[in-house]
């Protein structure tokens, strides 16, 4: 594991990251956000393919139902997030011999 952190860390020394003189934070969500399946074809078609099943509910069931799988699909958004950042932290700590 190791040398492939040495690896890793004599290619980051060779191609330095451009940026704009935002933060690694702002970078990374930048990054997640260009490459996040919500924006996908799939996926809209997976919400249209919900919708069009919901609609067969009366409303109050409906609304009801969307609402929890919102909020289902939103916390596990943010815990894959979240857990993208704990590897980038513990990958920066290897490549700095912590």
């Amino acid at each position: 594991m190791y040398d492939c952190a040495q690896k890793l860390a004599e290619y980051i020394r060779s191609h330095p990251l451009r940026t704009d003189g935002t933060t690694a934070l702002d970078m990374l969500y930048t990054s997640y956000i260009a490459h996040s399946a919500i924006d996908s074809q799939a996926m809209a078609c997976k919400f249209r393919q919900l919708e069009q099943r919901l609609s067969a509910l009366p409303p109050e069931q409906e609304n009801g139902i969307f609402q929890t799988f919102c909020e289902v699909y939103a916390e596990n958004e943010k815990n894959a997030f979240c857990e993208g950042l704990r590897f980038g932290f513990q990958l920066a700590k290897e490549l700095a011999g912590e």
